[in-house]
């Protein structure tokens, strides 16, 4: 999990999941480099899984 232009603290950013397991991250807005709304913050997080690093 990343953020392409802003820094922040994620709660966690590594764990392992299973197919259909749900996991909750949170961000603390104390945590944000600068001010985002939630709109902005949703297209801002990139995601990456094992198989996207292997391809």
């Amino acid at each position: 999990m990343d953020l392409v232009s802003v820094d922040c603290k994620f709660n966690g950013n590594y764990f392992d999941l299973s197919a259909g397991e749900i996991r909750k991250i949170a961000v603390k807005k104390e945590s944000l480099s600068e001010h985002l709304r939630l709109d902005s913050f949703k297209v801002q997080l990139t995601l990456r899984g094992v198989y996207d690093i292997s391809s």
